[in-house]
């Protein structure tokens, strides 16, 4: 008799424990982010335009604040700068204050740094985006994704005089 209580209740522990990775890992997040370049060749030692795309779901936000892009390999890339793009101003409940959110979907553009020693080539630009995002009812932990991007670097031609970079921008 103890036997068969023991084992319905390890069946109840493992039929619980077995569907506890199905609710968890199988819900998809209500918050989608791709990171693209917008030039497919840069010089070596030039900017590197990148787009990082939020795709937010109905009834959800991502605080502008929160919205980080970094490299992930400072020692090769850095990130020069990056836009945010204005937010709405709205109370928030958690935070009891007003704070500027994103709803939608929304364009970050951040410049990474190409050093001018960059070998000629495709190489592979680590970056990490950071964000925080809630809900009328909850709040996300902060959460990080990364992104490999690969870029045609091209050799840069540094031996040009003045004069010749003031005729090319003109």
């Amino acid at each position: 008799m103890k036997t068969d209580l023991f084992m319905k209740r390890l069946f109840g522990i493992v039929f619980i424990l077995g569907l506890f990775p199905l609710v968890t890992f199988g819900e998809t997040s209500p918050f989608t982010v791709k990171a693209s370049l917008l030039k497919d060749r840069v010089p070596a030692g030039d900017l590197i335009p990148v787009a990082v795309t939020f795709t937010v779901a109905p009834n959800h936000r991502i605080y502008k604040d929160q919205v980080k892009v970094e490299s992930g390999d400072p020692s090769r890339f850095t990130i020069a700068s990056t836009e945010l793009p204005a937010g709405k101003i709205k109370y928030d409940q958690f935070l009891e204050k007003e704070v500027e959110n994103y709803e939608g979907q929304i364009e970050v553009k951040s410049f990474v740094q190409a050093p001018r020693d960059t070998p000629p080539g495709v190489q592979e630009i680590k970056l990490k985006v950071r964000y925080q995002g809630c809900s009328d009812k909850i709040c996300f932990i902060p959460k990080m994704e990364e992104f490999l991007i690969p870029v045609q670097v091209e050799s840069a031609d540094w031996s040009m005089t003045v004069s010749q970079l003031e005729e090319k921008t003109l």
